[in-house]
């Protein structure tokens, strides 16, 4: 039983988790239950430190300094993207993920993963509920993770020392990889900065659980903490032109 049970797919083995067939007799259910919450679980912190790279086919995925006067250029999303699940172990291996992905515009980083049956090596639409227009499948399933990114965004931080008390209490003192937005000392911005600070946590939660936890402390954007919002990584792109 237990193999068979390692085996079912994420939608049969939570049916299982939560409620095994009847055809069993009460022993036999309970120790079925049983296999499958601990299945669940050995799964979820399977994928729980990973991260899913998104890669664009075409537009950068970060802003564009065109002049010291203008406004950084905002990003143009593409209509499609590969997915590539990068794993790593605690928060140094998270940093050093980081920085390689910092320095490819084409690159950013969601939540969710790429849904069974869809080509990790194919371009595909972005899509947690599939498309009412196209009818395109959705694309991106939800999946717990150990990680989160908090998105400090207005107001702007003056220094990073002011990063704490914008933070919940639970991550005050918590080591971090910070990254600066991509509009970060352009003259525009007066010295003022926006911030993402990428913290590991104790237990993995799913995105619903993320926006429900940051979503009452003013000053933090959570819009992106959904499986298909994009967590922006990349450095800006200084265009040829600018002129400081």
């Amino acid at each position: 039983m237990p193999e068979i049970v390692r085996m079912m797919p994420d939608d049969q083995l939570h049916r299982y988790a939560t409620n095994a067939p009847d055809t069993y007799d009460a022993a036999t259910r309970a120790a079925v239950i049983q296999i499958a919450q601990a299945e669940m679980t050995r799964r979820a912190e399977g994928v729980s430190n990973r991260l899913t790279i998104i890669v664009s086919e075409g537009p950068v995925l970060t802003k564009t300094w065109l002049s010291p006067a203008e406004k950084p250029a905002p990003v143009k999303l593409p209509y499609r993207f590969r997915f590539d699940e990068w794993e790593f172990d605690g928060l140094d291996e998270l940093a050093a993920i980081l920085r390689e992905v910092e320095a490819d515009p084409l690159k950013a980083v969601i939540r969710g993963r790429l849904k069974q049956g869809f080509d990790p090596n194919g371009w595909h639409r972005r899509l947690r509920l599939p498309c009412p227009k196209t009818g395109d499948p959705a694309t991106v399933e939800d999946v717990p993770r150990k990680w989160i990114m908090v998105d400090i965004d207005d107001p702007p931080l003056s220094n990073v020392d002011e990063l704490q008390n914008r933070l919940p209490r639970e991550l005050r003192g918590a080591n971090y990889v910070g990254q600066i937005s991509a509009s970060a000392g352009h003259p525009t911005l007066n010295g003022k900065f926006k911030m993402h600070a990428w913290f590991m946590l104790d237990r993995a939660l799913s995105s619903a659980d993320c926006r429900a936890w940051l979503g009452i402390y003013p000053g933090i954007d959570v819009s992106m903490l959904t499986p298909v919002g994009i967590h922006f990584t990349a450095a800006p792109v200084i265009d040829a032109g600018y002129r400081p």
